[in-house]
Parts: structure tokens; sequence; C-alpha cells
């Protein structure tokens, strides 16, 4: 299922955020990219947490993949870091 981004009211910075979110970014790591500071990268976050109706980091990410708010290719991305994680190998 693939919703218009804009049911949530993501403004566009928020969406890039939410983009680096699924690929397993810190908020540091998230500021560095985006030229802001750390602090700005978390309260982006939280605003899209609010807005999403999400309790946290990982939730946010899931959400965003499933509901198709994010490309297919984080979707692979963060399948990888998640199985990483797990000790599991994804088949190639």
């Amino acid at each position: 299922m693939s919703l218009d981004p804009q049911i949530y009211h993501l403004s566009p910075r928020e969406l890039d955020v939410l983009r680096l979110v699924t690929e397993g970014l810190s908020d540091q790591e998230i500021a560095l990219r985006l030229g802001i500071s750390s602090n700005t990268a978390s309260r982006h976050l939280a605003s899209i947490r609010e807005k999403m109706g999400t309790r946290s980091r990982t939730e946010t990410a899931v959400r965003a993949i499933r509901q198709g708010l994010v490309s297919l290719l984080a979707s692979v991305v963060i399948s990888g870091f998640f199985a990483g994680l797990a000790g599991l190998r994804l088949p190639s």
C-alpha cells in the first residue's frame, strides 16, 4: 500500500529526515547529511512521530516503509540493517 506523504502533513525537510531514519542513520548522522544541528534533527523526528502517531524511531521507520512513504531502496537498506542486527542473512 502506498500513501501520499501529505497524509501526515510532513514538511519537505521532515520527509528528508524520515528517509534518513529509514536508512538507519542516527540524529547526529542525519544532522551531518542535512547540514543541520543534531538538536534540529531530533526535533524534526519528534514532530514526525507526533504527526504519524508513532511511539518509537523504529515504529516510525517501519510504518514509513510499509505505507510507501519512502522508496523501495530504503526498504532494502532497512531490511538489511535489521537482518544484520538479528544475525540473519538476506537471500541474494
